[in-house]
């Protein structure tokens, strides 16, 4: 049994993690900025912290924890206005500081860090993208290339380091795939732009698989989390309407989702084709290879 401390862990991937670490015999201890969760588990310990301050509420002790840190604010959640793009920033860097203060402070020991960051790192590529493509100037890249450059001083303590590049994650909760089926209840397929751009996805489930898995094997560097299968808007939206033929296809032109979306708008119409192999090579098998197959598994569970 290990003890996992984790950072962002009532989110969209938090929440199946922590029951996939329980359901491993693991001990599962959430910081949480919601002081009424701290007495509402019996099987999961809460720690309150405030990132902005820089504090966590847990007193010294000489635990050592395997830490998966998947803090910060949802990116696609607000327009991104000059104060939304500081705090998708802070809400970033702040965890991360955070947490090294505390081990400087000697509040507990980290044994291991696995660390959240996105394929938006890689900007607008045409190429394939491997884990030492480099970034660009855009403003997702720069806000992943700041995140991950915030986990260096725990390597400078000697604590090994994973990152995850996390592709565009499907699941039933929140997300890419949720908001995609909004529309059925007018019987919509709505298509961003031409639908021809491409998309490196991955299923929630195996997310939350990648995070446990190097974790538990130490393992060190950057890895992409997508599946093997990159596909295009067209293809996801075909296999969600092959059980659902009624539904009508209609494209959102370019010009109106700048009107909605703003500046994020870009980030719905480019394409990222990122790859896979690293961690393949590392013997993870996917459980869901193909769009087919993981379409088919949320529509399925969402009845």
């Amino acid at each position: 049994m290990s003890n996992y401390l984790i950072a962002g862990g009532t989110g969209f991937i938090g929440k199946p993690l922590c029951q996939l670490l329980l359901s491993q015999g693991h001990k599962v201890t959430i910081l949480t900025t919601q002081r009424q969760k701290l007495s509402q588990d019996n099987l999961i310990q809460y720690v309150y912290w405030n990132t902005q301050q820089h504090k966590i509420e847990m007193e010294a002790c000489d635990t050592s924890f395997r830490v998966i840190n998947l803090a910060g604010a949802g990116i696609a959640d607000k327009r991104w206005t000059a104060s939304r793009k500081k705090e998708l920033l802070q809400s970033r860097l702040d965890p991360l500081i955070t947490l090294l203060i505390a081990v400087k402070q000697h509040r507990f020991h980290i044994e291991h860090l696995v660390s959240a960051s996105a394929i938006g790192y890689y900007g607008n590529q045409t190429q394939l993208c491997t884990e030492v493509t480099p970034g660009d100037d855009s403003f997702l890249s720069q806000i992943c290339q700041a995140w991950e450059e915030a986990t260096l001083p725990f390597e400078e303590l000697q604590i090994p380091v994973a990152i995850v590049r996390l592709g565009i994650v499907l699941g039933n909760d929140r997300g890419a795939f949720k908001e995609l089926m909004a529309p059925l209840h007018y019987k919509l397929a709505a298509i961003p732009g031409s639908g021809k751009q491409i998309y490196s996805w991955i299923h929630l489930e195996d997310v939350c698989r990648i995070f446990f898995e190097l974790g538990h094997q130490y393992k060190t560097g950057v890895f992409n989390a997508v599946a093997p299968n990159p596909a295009t808007m067209d293809n996801l939206i075909d296999e969600m309407r092959h059980y659902h033929p009624s539904w009508l296809r209609l494209h959102v032109p370019e010009f109106l989702l700048k009107l909605i979306l703003g500046e994020m708008a870009i980030e719905v119409t480019k394409s990222t084709q990122v790859s896979s192999r690293k961690i393949e090579d590392m013997g993870f098998n996917f459980h869901f290879t193909t769009l087919q197959e993981a379409v088919k598994n949320l529509l399925s569970a969402s009845e």
